[in-house]
């Protein structure tokens, strides 16, 4: 995989480009604006109280659907339709093309694996890894960074209460946002995360992804938030995402649309399965050893 395709990659994976409702039970359906979200901390809240707001809020999503959403890519001169789907805790799926193709990306991840399709890749191959041996992947020398980061970077953000996870307060900014810093020992070594959370809503405004040698390899901006009436649930409803990978660069604009939480049954029963499309090649870039690193698939891409 060439630099390029790599950092496209990983951005695809992160934010989905889709059109159509092929995976989901449910198309768009549009409403008014949906409010902004109320004050939930107090001006002298503690760290621990901020780490809860946060936390409580996003324990409540268990699915999400965003089949109206739109992605503004850095150097591409129009929008493109896209759709998500999300479970709890690493689903995500997304599938589609634009109104000139049918197909022309399918992303995702499930509770074993995670895949990358991109029609336009000239090895015409699904990269996949099973996640548990990415953590060991010589490909992290290239992502530098792992799916549940990809994830909480659309607004599924968690402080673990776990021992391989501190946190610590690192800075009050002049508007009375929090800075929180959060350190995360992993086979590949120790990340930091930071994490920025607005003083008054306990909505997280940045999040920015450091690698075990002191660089920043990601962050992501939620330049504003909706509260959705029927759960109580705020969310991101714009996202700037920006990855430095490889002395490459790339910035893409996600708007969220209408975002529909916790339907009952809303993905179809293969939402979340890796595909085989026919004429493409199975690339294993977990790199350990005994497995199955390239597999063709015959017949012809739809």
């Amino acid at each position: 995989m060439t630099a390029r395709i790599l950092i496209l990659t990983v951005a695809l994976f992160s934010l989905g480009m889709a059109s159509g409702c092929a995976m989901l039970n449910k198309c768009p359906w549009w409403g008014t604006t949906p409010p902004k979200p109320p004050v939930v901390l107090a001006p002298n809240a503690s760290l621990d109280d901020v780490i809860n707001a946060v936390n409580n809020n996003n324990a409540q999503k268990r699915t999400f659907v965003a089949n109206d959403a739109r992605i503004n890519i850095d150097g591409v001169p129009v929008s493109l339709n896209s759709n998500i789907a999300w479970e709890y805790p690493r689903k995500l799926r997304v599938v589609g093309g634009t109104v000139l193709s049918s197909r022309e990306f399918d992303v995702g991840s499930n509770d074993e694996l995670f895949w990358v399709w991109i029609k336009q890749d000239p090895r015409n191959a699904i990269y996949f890894s099973r996640h548990d041996q990415y953590e060991f992947s010589p490909a992290r020398d290239s992502f530098q960074m792992d799916p549940y980061w990809l994830i909480e970077s659309m607004g599924m953000t968690v402080f673990q209460p776990s021992p391989n996870e501190q946190h610590r307060l690192v800075d009050r900014t002049p508007e009375g946002h929090w800075k929180i810093a959060t350190t995360r020992r992993t086979p590949a070594g120790t990340y930091t995360k930071y994490t920025t959370v607005d003083g008054k809503t306990a909505c997280v405004l940045m999040q920015e992804l450091v690698n075990p040698a002191g660089r920043r390899v990601a962050y992501a901006t939620s330049l504003n938030h909706a509260l959705d009436t029927t759960t109580g649930i705020t969310y991101p409803e714009t996202v700037d995402m920006h990855f430095s990978m490889q002395d490459q660069q790339m910035t893409m604009r996600l708007f969220m649309g209408r975002v529909q939480f916790n339907q009952s049954s809303p993905f179809l029963a293969d939402a979340f399965t890796r595909p085989n499309y026919p004429g493409t090649t199975l690339v294993d870039i977990s790199g350990q050893p005994g497995n199955p690193i390239i597999q063709q698939v015959s017949g012809s891409i739809p």
